[in-house]
């Protein structure tokens, strides 16, 4: 059995609590532990809970961005405790050097990306505290961007009820590619106004 099969299997069995009475703690611990190690995000489930529930999505959205935060909050300490090398027993060793050039570069604004982004959050989480990269900073950063991703999700479905769950089946990967890219322009953007305004301090 490979590792899709095996990923394949375990979000199946998570789907699997849509309707029993553990949903929203199974929504809780599976946001919680995306944030460290577990491979299934929560959109799915919370997806799934929102159109179940939908006077109540935006509520369920704000459980899973809190979770998903304190998550990556302990995926932070797991990672400060550790350190770098522990870490690569965890996580590929090309992802952990990726994460640690984009967080020499752009820091902050990595944290907001990966948590925003269908980027695993958990590499990131892991790194930034392996790299002592600064506590208050990392939870703005996760807060803003789990927020933004979440809540949009509960926001969309408060809106249109039913009709989103056909729209994101047929446009998920069309609206994937351009939030990840409005994202990244914008993050682009405020880093070049930046180092703009740091090059006329030197002038």
């Amino acid at each position: 059995m490979d590792i899709f099969n095996i990923i394949s299997i375990i979000s199946e069995w998570v789907l699997s609590f849509g309707d029993s009475p553990w949903a929203i703690p199974v929504l809780i611990l599976n946001s919680f532990t995306e944030s460290i190690f577990f491979p299934i995000p929560p959109d799915a489930l919370l997806i799934l809970l929102s159109l179940k529930n939908i006077e109540l999505s935006i509520f369920i959205s704000i459980i899973t961005a809190i979770s998903s935060v304190l998550g990556g909050i302990a995926g932070y300490y797991i990672g400060n405790k550790l350190g770098r090398n522990l870490i690569f027993k965890i996580i590929s060793e090309n992802y952990i050097i990726k994460a640690e050039n984009l967080f020499s570069k752009y820091g902050f604004w990595v944290i907001i990306t990966a948590a925003f982004t269908p980027i695993p959050y958990k590499v990131f989480t892991l790194t930034a505290g392996a790299l002592n990269l600064k506590l208050k900073k990392f939870i703005i950063a996760s807060i803003i961007g789990r927020f933004l991703r979440f809540l949009f999700i509960g926001i969309m479905i408060y809106i249109l009820g039913e009709k989103i769950n056909s729209f994101l089946n047929s446009n998920f990967d069309l609206i994937t590619i351009i939030t990840t890219t409005s994202v990244l322009l914008l993050i682009s953007l405020i880093i070049f106004i930046k180092n703009k305004n740091k090059l006329s301090e030197k002038l």
